[in-house]
């Protein structure tokens, strides 16, 4: 759900600067600046905060929460939304998605045997791969955003659609939220034992001995 909204934003945000602000592609690209600036920050106190807690749901809680405002504000947006609105909706999402992206997978790591990280990790990598592959590899997507075909669709019926997006998203934010509460905190482990070796080789071997 996380990757979901972290694309997301960063997808339909350029569309509504093309299609409804008049952006150029470029321009659309530095206009979504702020979500890389402020991202980075949260992820790295939150993955801070994680370590010295040992905790994760406090986390989710608070980036799904930032993300709920976020996605609530983005349905405000219009074409005489100005440049504090936008940059500030957009924090708010970044702030999110930062926060959660550092604190997702120890989430789904913690309950599980050091034998078992490593597939898990590799599926949970898999997962957001296939989400992002979807939408940067469509050739009918890049079709019609390429040579300002964006531009030429922007009407008011385009306003009214991307704020029926913001709603779904607002949706899964707030189910995002919601399964917070019935996850698990599951204590992290402080201690790592990796006595796991590749079946067939003799014990001792593969351990790191």
């Amino acid at each position: 759900m996380h990757a979901m909204l972290t694309y997301w934003i960063t997808y339909f945000l350029p569309v509504y600067f093309q299609a409804v602000k008049e952006a150029s592609p470029i321009r659309s690209g530095v206009d979504l600046v702020p979500s890389a600036v402020t991202g980075i920050p949260f992820a790295i106190l939150a993955g801070g905060g994680l370590s010295t807690l040992n905790r994760y749901r406090p986390f989710h809680f608070t980036g799904f929460a930032f993300l709920i405002l976020a996605c609530g504000l983005l349905t405000l947006l219009d074409a005489s939304s100005s440049e504090g609105d936008w940059v500030g909706f957009q924090i708010l999402g970044a702030a999110g998605v930062g926060t959660l992206l550092t604190t997702t997978l120890p989430a789904l790591q913690a309950p599980l045997s050091e034998a078992d990280v490593a597939v898990a990790t590799a599926t949970w990598a898999q997962v957001n791969h296939l989400i992002t592959s979807r939408l940067s590899d469509d050739p009918e997507l890049q079709a019609r955003l390429a040579n300002g075909g964006a531009y030429e669709l922007a009407t008011k019926e385009f306003i009214t659609s991307l704020r029926i997006v913001w709603y779904v998203a607002l949706a899964f934010a707030l189910l995002g939220f919601l399964v917070a509460f019935v996850l698990k905190e599951v204590p992290m482990r402080e201690d790592l034992e990796t006595e796991f070796w590749v079946a067939g080789e003799e014990e001792g071997v593969g351990r790191g001995e």
